[in-house]
């Protein structure tokens, strides 16, 4: 397919996300599946060839939701804008996705981390087990996020914004680093 057709489309298409605002990693994971389809398809695509592209049975329900809804923003962007006379997404089923039981390390796993020689790895795995961050929130953190009244702020998924008590051992640990 050509691709040289889809290059001006996904341009507008990621200038636009950014006008909306959205995090960088959204914008990657659209680009990312969007880029997957153009390998196969030209721009203009039937609901049927969207669906087929869809129905991999390689893939799980959670990324097969992620295709849908990067192909849908997409289509509908590109629909609204004028670029495309028809939205070819516009009225796909969603996709269910088997909700899941939170899948904790074990006790073994989390000791072996506590026990790590790297004291910034056993710091990171008390951030996790004893304070319930994400290894994305981990990631980011900075002292900075450290409040005054020994809260941190946490900076999480869709870019929302939560205060966390941190136990006294923790927040010392944290207000030890040097910024950054």
């Amino acid at each position: 397919m050509t691709t040289s057709a889809w290059s001006p489309l996904l341009a507008a298409y990621v200038m636009e996300q950014r006008a909306r605002g959205l995090r960088p990693e959204t914008i990657r994971t659209r680009m990312s599946y969007l880029r997957r389809f153009a390998a196969e398809h030209d721009p203009v695509v039937t609901r049927d060839m969207v669906i087929t592209w869809l129905a991999r049975a390689s893939w799980a329900p959670s990324t097969r939701k992620s295709a849908r809804g990067a192909l849908r923003s997409f289509y509908k962007w590109a629909h609204r804008s004028g670029r495309i006379e028809t939205d070819p997404t516009a009225d796909l089923d969603p996709v269910r996705v088997p909700v899941s039981l939170p899948r904790p390390a074990s006790e073994d796993q989390v000791k072996a981390g506590l026990g790590a020689d790297c004291p910034h790895a056993a710091l990171m795995v008390r951030l996790a087990a004893q304070a319930g961050l994400r290894r994305s929130e981990i990631a980011q953190l900075r002292r900075e996020h450290l409040q005054s009244d020994g809260k941190l702020l946490i900076h999480g998924k869709g870019g929302r914004q939560r205060l966390i008590p941190l136990n006294p051992v923790l927040r010392a640990e944290i207000a030890a680093y040097p910024p950054g």
